[in-house]
């Protein structure tokens, strides 16, 4: 009887273990893997999940969260993110932020600091781009940052390394609307191309090229108290009759070995690895504005032509009319048979 006991007792003493291992193992392997895959952002809020789905972490940065990246920048095999904040609603606008797998905060950034220095704005800012590369060929990563003044400018470029430390920056009068990384000589270096518009320069279209060493400075035409910087290319690009008061370029591509410089008014800038110009192209968009532009451009020519004549015309026949009536009235002689 004993012994049965003692059976029945080991039975259910093994299934309570086997049912703990089915729960906590799981559960520890869940708990070991701590590395970021993946994150979502919702307004101020970021979310960090491991590669089962589970969420490691949750940050609330009091500003909208306007870009981040997700990499592994220090080659320890697991990721960081890198975390970039606009101008509302809390009280730390534009700022960097970047964090490891275990939600620690590792450094942070207000890209604004300093804009005092070379243009006489405030230091609310909003960043808009974050890329990450090895922009020096030194086998480490660099993360370049865009941010841009609020309402007003100018626009910035940080180039930090891993540890946050301040490699590069590049002021600009104006908002840069992208800014791409690619080797466009094929010299085996890679180049910061950016776009935007030049304020102080009469609100034009600009695209320019940096080399990510030497590129501390401000852009044309140096109206702050800061070192010209010695970009590689600065490509001013004129307005159009489409927008006479101010023009932007969007976006930056490249079609095939072409770099394209797209202007918010429909405008497709091509250039060589050189930035010699190989012509310009239109949207519908463009070419239908400019159709618009010259029909009302006619009609204001030959408006003044066509009442005048309409003026001539009624003045014969209002004449010719008038001296009717007062023939019919016996106060013109009459014609002569």
């Amino acid at each position: 009887m004993k012994r049965k006991n003692r059976d029945r007792n080991s039975i259910i003493s093994l299934i309570l273990i086997i049912g703990f291992l089915e729960v906590c193992i799981p559960s520890m392997v869940g708990m070991a893997n701590v590395d970021v895959v993946k994150i979502t952002i919702e307004g101020t809020s970021i979310t960090a999940f491991n590669e089962g789905g589970r969420v490691l972490w949750i940050k609330n940065l009091g500003n909208d969260i306007t870009c981040h990246v997700l990499t592994d920048l220090n080659k320890d095999g697991k990721n960081e993110i890198i975390v970039g904040t606009g101008y509302k609603p809390g009280d730390k606008p534009g700022y960097i932020y970047v964090f490891n797998s275990s939600g620690t905060e590792l450094w942070e950034y207000k890209t604004g600091t300093g804009c005092e220095r070379v243009f006489h704005h405030s230091d609310i800012f909003t960043v808009t781009h974050i890329l990450v590369d090895d922009l020096d060929n030194d086998g480490k990563k660099e993360i370049l940052v865009n941010s841009h003044n609020v309402p007003w400018y100018p626009a910035r470029l940080l180039l930090f390394d891993a540890n946050g430390a301040i490699k590069q920056e590049y002021w600009h009068p104006g908002y840069i609307f992208d800014v791409k990384i690619a080797d466009i000589e094929g010299d085996g270096y890679k180049e910061i191309i950016g776009g935007g518009t030049n304020n102080d320069l009469g609100h034009i279209p600009v695209i320019f090229v940096l080399n990510p060493q030497i590129m501390n400075g401000q852009a044309p035409p140096y109206c702050g108290n800061f070192p010209h910087a010695s970009e590689k290319y600065y490509k001013k690009i004129p307005l159009s009759e489409v927008r006479k008061e101010g023009c932007s370029v969007k976006e930056i591509s490249f079609d095939g070995d072409r770099l394209v410089a797209s202007t918010e008014d429909g405008r497709f800038f091509y250039y060589d690895s050189n930035m010699n110009s190989l012509g310009v192209g239109y949207s519908d968009w463009y070419i239908q504005q400019i159709e618009k532009i010259k029909e009302k451009e006619f009609y204001a020519k030959t408006y003044p032509l066509i009442l005048t004549i309409v003026s001539i015309i009624l003045s014969i026949i209002g004449g010719v009319f008038l001296g009717a009536f007062l023939e019919r009235k016996g106060k013109m002689p009459k014609r002569k048979k």
